[in-house]
């Protein structure tokens, strides 16, 4: 039979050798560390910094201790840029973070090249868009955004916004859920009306269930279009152009062959083209929205500021289903609009304006054929 000292001598010998296991395996990590450069894989060490574009225009940006360098973003605001080099999105390819050595952004020869000065444009933009969605709506896009430039996708020609997606790349930890916002090779940077459709893609993404197909997808369209002036607007302080990006006329859309009526003139019905007529369709809302904020015929009393108008769609929105219908969303934002403090004249406005898009939100309108209301008066401020 072993002793009780000889079993207690081999516990003390095998508990010593695992201690220098332990400490060589330690001691081995720490010198692999040091043979390559270190990865970001947690947004601890990450801190607020000043930096400067190019120009020497002043900027919040990061600061990363474990890269001992600052990178294009706001961990503060979840927000970060990275750049696609010319390569698809679609195709795979993933940000590349922006780093800097001296917290001047597109100094160098290599930063230059890379097209920092776009980066940081792009930044500035979705920056000033998620504090104003913030400040005005309370609404943000996501916990982390990511926003790409000089993708490759449709020729560089357009821009973009995804589902959540789990983040595999740098500077965040692999499995973050981030939204991504992306724009072609061609796109600029500093287009408000552009990056906050893009933005409020994410809000919707975000805050209801929405399919994107067909007329939820139509109705999606229509929302983005139509933040797309309210932020313009807000952040000029000029009234709003009706116009998304040179491309739909939502004060006039029949003049680029959009509808205006709900199966009327220019819908598309029955089509798997555009999703199921996602943007062509959008403009029945986002024209009907045009009228809330103009007023029937110019009408003053009647007429809804951009910024109550954000808010009674928003309101409306979080309600939807997931396949809801345009007349669904009529009926909603209508009875919304009764609800959260309108003048009488302005809650006739709502129900006239669908009234016009064939969208009859009262018993009464129904039966009757709708008026084609001027649209040639375009000087509400709100």
């Amino acid at each position: 039979m072993t002793s009780v000292f000889t079993r207690n001598f081999y516990k003390t010998v095998l508990s010593l050798l695992l201690v220098l296991v332990m400490a060589a395996t330690l001691a081995l990590s720490a010198f692999a560390a040091t043979e390559r450069e270190p990865k970001v894989t947690s947004t601890a060490g990450y801190e607020a910094a000043i930096c400067f574009d190019a120009g020497g225009r002043q900027f919040t940006g990061t600061y990363s201790d474990v890269r001992q360098k600052y990178v294009l973003g706001n961990e503060s605001l979840g927000l970060y840029v990275m750049s696609l080099e010319g390569k698809n999105y679609y195709a795979g390819a993933n940000g590349v973070p922006l780093y800097s050595d001296d917290a001047i952004f597109g100094n160098t020869e290599e930063e230059k090249a890379r097209d920092y000065a776009k980066g940081v444009k792009m930044f500035r933009t979705l920056e000033t868009i998620r504090r104003y969605m913030s400040r005005v709506y309370k609404v943000d896009a996501d916990e982390y955004l990511i926003g790409l430039y000089n993708d490759a996708y449709d020729s560089g020609n357009n821009s973009f916004a995804t589902d959540d997606i789990l983040w595999s790349g740098d500077v965040l930890p692999v499995g973050t859920i981030v939204g991504i916002i992306s724009i072609g090779t061609n796109e600029d940077p500093t287009d408000i009306d552009m990056l906050a459709h893009e933005y409020m893609h994410r809000v919707e993404q975000n805050m209801t269930t929405l399919q994107y197909r067909g007329e939820p997808g139509a109705i999606m369209e229509a929302y983005s279009d139509i933040f797309g002036e309210l932020v313009e607007s807000g952040l000029s302080q000029e009234a709003p152009d009706w116009i998304h990006n040179e491309e739909r006329n939502l004060k006039n859309p029949s003049s680029e062959g959009y509808p205006t009526k709900y199966k009327g003139l220019n819908y598309l019905s029955g089509t798997l083209r555009d999703n199921g007529g996602v943007h062509r369709n959008s403009t029945v809302l986002s024209h009907a929205a045009y009228l809330m904020w103009n007023g029937i015929d110019g009408k003053q009393s009647m007429r809804i500021g951009t910024e109550t108008l954000g808010k009674l769609l928003l309101n409306a929105l979080e309600q939807f289903e997931p396949n809801v219908t345009f007349q669904q969303a009529a009926v909603t934002i209508y009875k919304t609009a009764r609800t959260m403090g309108l003048s009488r004249d302005q809650v006739e406005c709502v129900a006239q304006a669908f009234k016009h898009a064939d969208l009859a939100v009262r018993d009464k309108d129904k039966a009757a054929t709708s008026k084609e209301p001027s649209v040639s008066v375009l000087d509400a401020v709100g």
